[in-house]
């Protein structure tokens, strides 16, 4: 049947000339040894291969360029939607996940701060670091005070390891000291400035009452957290702001006995 098929379709393609005479003459030979030897069927399976795989190779080439518009539509959408974001959004967004990073870097100077008034619950041993020179309110287990919840603050920080922890508390207990012991020193360094000036106990110094441990704070931790000028002051002005919501805050419950 093989044979039968391939004579009669080499006799249709020379009466149509598409067959000269060296293909037709080959033609012929093969035609006249198929009765004699099996016929290579090689050539044909290998063109029929090529005929199925051609129309699947050319629908793999053709999605290609679809798919790499289809891929490049969506990342341009994303950027874009990105894009989108107004400006002034992501800025203020930015500046407000800076601040509250710094606030939390922070919060062992602001524990120390609080921690002193405290002491009047305390019955026991207590008496003013120096009178004369810091008042009868600077007293030496208040300064203890401040110093350890300094350390305890920052030993939970590291506990913590918070994606905005901006430190590295591999030796948290000397940050804490310097957190707790600045703080401590630069509230104290502000009462004696006050007594030098003559303003009596109580009254208040507007800024250094709230930002007087936050540059006793920053000085001990400096080498640990090498900030910026600009995050100095965004502490500072933080700090400041805070410092009065707590100090009135503190005030109306009568841990403190003056509202700055």
């Amino acid at each position: 049947m093989a044979w039968l098929a391939a004579r009669f379709g080499y006799l249709s393609r020379r009466r149509r000339g598409d067959i000269d005479q060296h293909q037709a003459g080959g033609i012929a030979w093969i035609s006249g040894r198929a009765g004699n030897a099996p016929l290579d069927r090689r050539p044909v399976r290998a063109a029929q291969a090529g005929a199925i795989a051609a129309p699947v190779l050319r629908m793999v080439v053709d999605a290609v360029p679809t798919w790499r518009t289809e891929h490049s539509r969506h990342h341009h959408t994303a950027v874009g939607t990105l894009s989108a974001i107004p400006k002034d959004r992501l800025i203020v967004h930015a500046f407000a996940r800076q601040l509250v990073a710094l606030l939390y870097f922070m919060a062992p100077a602001y524990l120390a701060n609080m921690a002193p008034p405290f002491v009047r619950y305390w019955k026991g041993w207590n008496r003013p670091i120096n009178e004369r020179l810091l008042g009868s309110h600077k007293t030496v287990i208040g300064f203890a005070l401040g110093v350890v919840a300094g350390v305890l603050a920052t030993g939970v920080q590291a506990a913590l390891a918070l994606p905005i922890s901006r430190l590295d508390y591999a030796a948290w207990p000397l940050l804490g000291l310097g957190f707790g012991l600045g703080a401590m020193a630069g509230d104290s360094l502000k009462s004696l400035l006050k007594r030098r000036l003559g303003i009596t106990p109580g009254w208040p110094w507007v800024p250094f009452d709230q930002i007087d441990f936050v540059f006793g704070a920053l000085l001990l931790v400096a080498p640990w957290a090498r900030l910026s000028w600009f995050e100095v002051l965004l502490i500072l002005i933080g700090s400041f702001l805070a410092g009065l919501l707590v100090n009135r805050l503190a005030f109306r419950l009568g841990i403190k006995d003056s509202p700055w």
